[in-house]
């Protein structure tokens, strides 16, 4: 049980981390163009969240994995 509430706070963890570095990336590099930065910075977190999540959580299980091992 504790070892899937890890999991889970990390790949939750890691989803938020994922949309935020990705967010703030795209709209740092937009940011010349003020009517498409807002929208960039959006679409990058659709696309980073999920991937800092599957990140995060496949970590997480790999730590967990060894530590038990």
């Amino acid at each position: 049980m504790q070892r899937w509430l890890s999991i889970g706070i990390c790949t939750v963890l890691g989803y938020l981390l994922g949309a935020t570095l990705a967010s703030a990336i795209v709209g740092q590099m937009t940011s010349y163009a003020h009517n498409m930065a807002l929208e960039s910075a959006v679409w990058a977190a659709f696309i980073g969240g999920p991937i800092g999540a599957v990140i995060f959580g496949l970590a997480m299980a790999w730590i967990i994995k060894r530590v038990e091992a």
